[in-house]
C-alpha cells in the first residue's frame, strides 16, 4: 500500500496514537513534562478534528450536536467551579490554555469528543435507545475515573479534598445522560469509523499513565 492509498480514516488514527504515545516517555521525564503537557490543548484539537472530519453526514443534525455537548459541558464546568455542587469543589490549572469563567475552552471540546466517542460504542452494540444512553453514560463515567488521577497529577485540575469523590461520578453520569438522551435523539448517522478507536487510544493513553 503506498500513501496515496491510505484512507482518511487511517491517517486519523495515525495520527491521534502518535500524539497520544509518542509524548508519554516525556511526559513521565520531570524537565520535558512542562512542553509536552503544554501540547495537551493541540491534542484535544486534534482529536475534535479528526473526528469531524470522518464524520459520515456533517449536516444540521450533527452540528447541533457538536454546539449542544460543547455548550452543556462548559456550562455545567462553569456552574461546577463557581458552586462545588455539581461535581464537587475544584479548580482548573494552567495546563489546558485559555479560560472562561474559570473553566479552559477545551473542557467544552473534550465533553465533544468524549461523548461522541461513547455514543458511538453503545449505538454501535446496542439497539434500545434507553439502554444505549444508559450504557453510554457509564462508558464516560468508566472513562473519567481513567483520567482523574492523572489530571490531578499532571494539575489538569485539582480538588479541595484533593481526590474526587462519589459526587464527582454522579454528576458526570447525570449530565452525560442528558447529553445522551438528546444525541439518541438527533437524526444523524452514528456511524463515524473513527469513534472507537479514538475511545480505544484514549482510554489506553490514560490507562498507561496511570499504571506506569
Amino acid at each position: 500500500m503506498n500513501i496515496k492509498q491510505i484512507s482518511k480514516l487511517q491517517w486519523s488514527i495515525f495520527a491521534l496514537a502518535l500524539v497520544h504515545f509518542a509524548g508519554l516517555p516525556f511526559i513521565h521525564y520531570l524537565p520535558t513534562r512542562p512542553f509536552f503537557l503544554s501540547l495537551t490543548p493541540i491534542t484535544l484539537i486534534l482529536s475534535a478534528f479528526c473526528l469531524i472530519i470522518n464524520e459520515p453526514e456533517r449536516k444540521e443534525p450533527f452540528w447541533f450536536f457538536a454546539l449542544f455537548s460543547f455548550a452543556v459541558g462548559m456550562i455545567v464546568e462553569i456552574l461546577g467551579v463557581a458552586t462545588g455542587v455539581i461535581f464537587g469543589e475544584y479548580s482548573y490549572g494552567e495546563v489546558l490554555g485559555w479560560k472562561f469563567l474559570g473553566v479552559p475552552w477545551m473542557i467544552g471540546i473534550n465533553w465533544m469528543v468524549c461523548s461522541h466517542c461513547c455514543g458511538l460504542v453503545a449505538e454501535r452494540y446496542l439497539s434500545n435507545t434507553t439502554v444505549k444512553a444508559l450504557f453510554a453514560a457509564l462508558l464516560m463515567v468508566l472513562l473519567d475515573v481513567l483520567i482523574e488521577p492523572v489530571a490531578i497529577k499532571m494539575e489538569f485540575w485539582t480538588w479541595a479534598a484533593h481526590t474526587p469523590g462519589l459526587h464527582n461520578y454522579l454528576g458526570w453520569y447525570l449530565i452525560s445522560l442528558f447529553i445522551f438522551w438528546v444525541y439518541f435523539k438527533l437524526p444523524f448517522p452514528k456511524n463515524n469509523p473513527l469513534g472507537i478507536p479514538l475511545l480505544v487510544i484514549m482510554a489506553t493513553f490514560f490507562a498507561l499513565l496511570n499504571f506506569s
